[in-house]
């Protein structure tokens, strides 16, 4: 078998009926989806977790070349199937029960929390209406337990903020979530997340990981001082030993001990220093902006990504979002030409 042949393994039929949905060559399907459809570098989607995206999708009657659906890969090598608003409003509409649906809202807006712009509601509830049943729940989605402060970062100019949906329109992010929340309830919608929701899971993956890395770190520290200690104390009775038995000098034995504690101290000294690292957010993407080409900007990537894996960092998300859309842009500019 070639490699062609075996390009994408285990799921032939599943490709095949997607390219044949749209007209698409499979190889080239794949491909393309996996450039489009993943929020990640180029060059990192397996085949595997390109197949699971088609799967949720197939399921749910998903277009991702229109972007109803694409994915984050999570820290397993599997995906966060996530759905646009759009993608989730079609599936509402199309599903055989539905029978419409009515917002609740307060008398009117709270004030602004911090970084919200325009007064948002403390809550909204939907009532999805499903026929053939007398009783659907309300749903509720509050404010305090959705909303998002902005990002702030601090840059070679001071201290700066990012605002996102949760800043410029809330009324209409709240009444989202709680739409969503609604159709999960009524109609069983399951494995598939919006947005949000997926960027607060794949953080708290990202902080879990740090927390079991810096517990791990603190551990290993406690090994080596209690092995340190084990060793200066040792090294301390074989010179009382040599000092009792050949009559050693005592002034001698003190300068040792002295010479040995001041090499545990420059140790403890140099352990505490910070990593050095070469880019924080700002470099990465001064960096990224700097390239002129697409190959200028994938190399650039790489040296960023090494960079935060020798530091044993993430990369941001927002360095990620700026990559993404030059790649897009320079592109688009290479092939016009």
């Amino acid at each position: 078998m070639n490699a062609e042949a075996a390009h994408v393994p285990d799921r032939p039929s599943l490709i095949r009926k997607f390219a044949s949905k749209y007209s698409i060559d499979p190889k080239v399907l794949m491909s393309t989806l996996k450039a489009t459809c993943f929020r990640v570098p180029e060059g990192e989607v397996s085949d595997e977790q390109m197949v699971a995206l088609l799967v949720v999708a197939d399921q749910y009657s998903l277009n991702p070349f229109t972007k109803e659906i694409y994915a984050f890969p999570d820290k397993n090598r599997g995906i966060v199937p996530v759905v646009s608003v759009d993608g989730w409003v079609r599936i509402i509409n199309e599903h055989p029960d539905y029978n419409g649906y009515e917002v609740i809202l307060p008398e009117v807006p709270r004030s602004p929390i911090e970084g919200e712009r325009p007064a948002a509601w403390d809550w909204v509830t939907i009532k999805l209406h499903r026929k053939n049943v007398q009783f659907t729940p309300e749903l509720t989605e509050y404010l305090d337990e959705c909303y998002r402060t902005p990002i702030k970062r601090t840059g070679s100019n001071g201290p700066y903020t990012i605002n996102g949906p949760w800043q410029t329109h809330p009324k209409r992010f709240l009444r989202h979530k709680a739409l969503i929340q609604a159709a999960r309830v009524v109609f069983g919608f399951a494995g598939i997340y919006d947005e949000d929701e997926a960027q607060r899971i794949l953080e708290s993956s990202v902080v879990s990981t740090q927390i079991a890395r810096t517990e791990g770190a603190k551990a290993t520290d406690i090994a080596k001082e209690n092995l340190r200690r084990q060793l200066a104390e040792t090294q301390a009775e074989r010179l009382e030993t040599v000092s009792l038995n050949q009559g050693t000098d005592a002034e001698a034995i003190g300068r040792e001990l002295s010479g040995q504690r001041d090499l545990a101290a420059a140790r403890n000294a140099q352990k505490q220093q910070k990593p050095q690292f070469r880019f924080d957010t700002d470099a990465a993407l001064a960096h990224l902006r700097a390239a002129k080409t697409v190959l200028q900007l994938k190399t650039a990537w790489r040296e960023i990504s090494d960079d935060y894996d020798f530091s044993d960092r993430e990369i941001p998300l927002d360095v990620e979002a700026v990559y993404r859309d030059l790649k897009d842009m320079l592109t688009e500019k290479e092939t016009q030409k």
